[in-house]
Parts: structure tokens; C-alpha cells; sequence
């Protein structure tokens, strides 16, 4: 009988407990939420059936160094992405340390089926994320002279034929864009001091919003206090999922 390796799981988490981003920084705040606010984004998701984009958009980072004291930090912003990560049901406690104790387990399988896909990882000051900048930059700096407000405007009955191709030029560059950003968006930067956090999350992620059914989740973790509000709040829950506490699930 084959086994699986210790590192790789059938089943993907998303954390509810997760800091919020802050906008100022761009990166997550330093404090996680607070178990309310936790069990209010999962009680959120569960009766929706649905895991929502984030509310900011993912992005690239090349930081490039000239010496100990110049440094340069290049940030390429992608897009929203709703995501999930591969970790090994043992390990949930040390990812509950920076995610909390609130987390959903959704089949690989279905998941993937739904879009999601493993990201590619690249060390922040790294080779490979200059080549990903200077990629983007040649898609980006080709962009034409006229921009319109959105790529989808619409032919008038006076436009000339150069403005109508000014439009066209226009649409197949935002296009092109469009399709780097996508592509990027699967990639995560992280320096050489985080294997052990970002890097060992093994993230998967979707570009799109997860609609899910209760047979598409394999369990349901949460502080053992919050397990009988949730089977209150959901009526018939806990006989579809279980729903287990995150402190009897230290014990095994």
C-alpha cells in the first residue's frame, strides 16, 4: 500500500481567524482577530456556502539590494483571490499560532475541481521574481497611447476609424494584462526567514469565489466553547459536517 508523505494532505483549510489586512501597511495587521470576529467569518461562510475573494488584491514583491544600506522594494499588484492550504491535519496547531483556531477542511479534490491550484513560490530578492518583473513590465510598458475607462466601450455611430482602433488596440492590451495578472496571481513572494511560516502553508489558491455544498467539507474546526452556537445558528449542521473542537483535536 502506497502512503502518502507526511508533508502532503488530501484535505485543504481555510482559517477564519486570520489578522485583517491593513490597508496603510499593505500586509496582514499584527494581531490575529479576535475569536468572535473568527467565529462570525465562519459561521459567514458556512451559511453562505460560499468562500468570498479577499478584499485586496494579492501582489508580487522583488526587493533587490545594492549594498547594506540601498534597498529597493518593487511591488507588481495582481488581483483577488479566495484561498485555502495544504496542511496535514497534525500541523493545524502550528498554523493556529498565526491563522487561530477557527478553520474549514474542503476535499482536495473538490477543490481543485472548483479552480484552485497550488501558487508558486519565489524568494522575494531572488532571480526569478526579476525576470516575473521584467516579463510584466514588457506587457505593461506596451500598452498604447490612448487608454479608455474601461476596455469594453462600446462603437458610436461617429467615432472615426482611428478612434475605433485606438478601442481595439486598447481592448487586446488590457487582455493581455488581464492574463499576467491572472498568471501572477498564483505566485507568492516570501524572504529567506520564512520557510517555516509562509512557505510551509503550501497555499492553493482560486481566482474565483468558492461555491461549495456540505458534502465538498470534510470537517469543521473551532474552539470547543463556539461548537454548540454554531449547531445552533446552523440548524442541521452538525449532521452533514462534523464539526470538531479544536482542543480534543490537539489530544489526538
Amino acid at each position: 500500500m502506497t502512503v502518502s508523505p507526511g508533508t502532503v494532505s488530501k484535505i485543504l483549510w481555510h482559517f477564519t481567524g486570520a489578522p485583517k489586512w491593513d490597508d496603510e501597511t499593505n500586509a496582514p495587521a499584527s494581531k490575529l482577530k479576535s475569536d468572535d470576529e473568527a467565529y462570525s467569518a465562519l459561521h459567514g461562510i458556512l451559511s453562505e456556502r460560499q468562500l468570498r475573494l479577499s478584499t485586496y488584491n494579492e501582489a508580487v514583491k522583488h526587493i533587490k539590494s545594492i549594498d547594506d544600506r540601498v534597498r529597493y522594494e518593487n511591488l507588481i499588484t495582481t488581483t483577488q483571490v479566495c484561498c485555502v492550504a495544504e496542511i496535514p491535519i497534525q500541523h493545524l496547531s502550528y498554523h493556529a499560532d498565526r491563522y487561530g483556531k477557527f478553520a474549514i477542511g474542503f476535499y482536495r479534490d473538490r477543490a481543485l475541481d472548483a479552480g484552485f491550484r497550488p501558487v508558486i513560490y519565489a524568494i522575494e530578492d531572488d532571480w526569478i521574481v526579476y525576470e516575473i518583473q521584467k516579463a510584466w513590465l514588457r506587457v505593461f510598458n506596451d500598452r498604447p497611447q490612448t487608454i479608455f475607462s474601461t476596455p469594453e466601450s462600446e462603437d458610436h455611430p461617429d467615432d472615426t476609424e482611428q478612434h475605433k482602433q485606438e478601442k481595439k488596440a486598447f481592448k487586446s492590451w488590457y487582455t493581455r494584462q488581464t492574463e499576467v495578472n491572472r498568471l501572477l496571481a498564483h505566485t507568492k513572494t516570501f524572504n529567506v526567514n520564512e520557510f517555516d511560516t509562509i512557505y510551509s502553508e503550501r497555499e492553493w489558491r482560486n481566482l474565483e469565489a468558492f461555491n461549495f455544498s456540505y458534502e465538498d467539507v470534510f470537517m469543521v474546526v473551532l474552539p470547543k466553547a463556539y461548537v454548540p452556537q454554531l449547531k445552533k445558528d446552523i440548524d442541521g449542521l452538525a449532521t452533514e459536517v462534523p464539526l470538531v473542537a479544536y482542543e480534543d483535536l490537539l489530544e489526538h
